[in-house]
């Protein structure tokens, strides 16, 4: 009966008009600070956490593709990065609350968390917690360090490649406001948590971050690699999506 239930609810998604799943700028109050984010869809909420440092619009596609997949996708600017939300500094334990807070506000329900690169600190972050409203994460191309050795490493090159960011990549001017680069300086932290709810780990063979960031491999999550790079939001959109939407459907099975 409940596997009966679940195929409705995916053959009532693929009927879903397109009047539904347009997207929509809406801001809420997260601990005093104004947070904007585009809402789009109807179904399962899906929360996705850009890579820090990237801008919201380079995972429009991505938050397209899932909504039209029957998903209600909640794609927030955060605090300093490219978008409308202003900088703040928010220390690594204090992202947890921050995740709760917009959780409450703007999505109201249990959600499915879905991060990029050094944002599955973040996320981690949050599904450590016993009582946390998340039914389960995915995490591509995660940044996370292993070791003391690994922080202090790459907090130095950070500090060497801040200066020479900007003028390769325009999108990384937010690197000049120190609230946000204190607040990404301090997402590069030795790992100490385990998630409490199923989770994904995605690679793409092509992204040696793979390599340099070796702290994914001291979690407990199922992991899988597929051709990509370390931006399969834009380049490889489509596979993406069908590998998050399969993850959610197993999870909504098993359960």
């Amino acid at each position: 009966m409940a596997i009966a239930s679940i195929a409705l609810v995916y053959q009532k998604r693929e009927k879903l008009p397109e009047a539904v799943v347009s997207a929509e700028k809406k801001s809420v109050i997260v601990n005093g600070q104004e947070v904007w984010y585009r809402e789009e869809g109807i179904g399962i909420p899906i929360l996705i956490l850009v890579g820090w440092g990237s801008p919201t619009d380079d995972y429009f596609s991505l938050q397209d593709k899932l909504a039209n997949k029957g998903y209600r996708v909640f794609l927030p600017d955060l605090p300093g990065l490219p978008g409308k939300t202003s900088p703040r500094f928010i220390l690594l334990d204090e992202w947890s609350n921050w995740v709760e807070e917009f959780g409450k506000v703007a999505i109201g329900e249990q959600f499915v968390i879905v991060s990029h690169s050094l944002s599955a600190q973040i996320t981690l972050q949050y599904v450590s917690k016993e009582h946390s409203e998340c039914r389960s994460a995915i995490l591509f191309n995660p940044w996370l360090v292993s070791s003391s050795f690994q922080q202090t490493l790459w907090r130095a090159v950070a500090k060497i490649a801040r200066f020479f960011c900007p003028i390769v990549y325009q999108n990384m001017k937010w690197v000049k406001d120190e609230k946000a680069w204190a607040t990404a300086l301090d997402l590069i932290s030795v790992i100490k948590e385990q998630p409490k709810v199923p989770c994904l780990i995605l690679w793409g063979k092509r992204d040696l971050a793979k390599y340099l960031f070796t702290g994914w491999s001291k979690i407990h999550c199922e992991t899988k690699q597929y051709n990509w790079d370390h931006s399969p939001q834009i380049r490889a959109t489509e596979e993406l999506a069908v590998v998050i939407d399969e993850f959610i459907r197993s999870q909504l099975i098993t359960r």
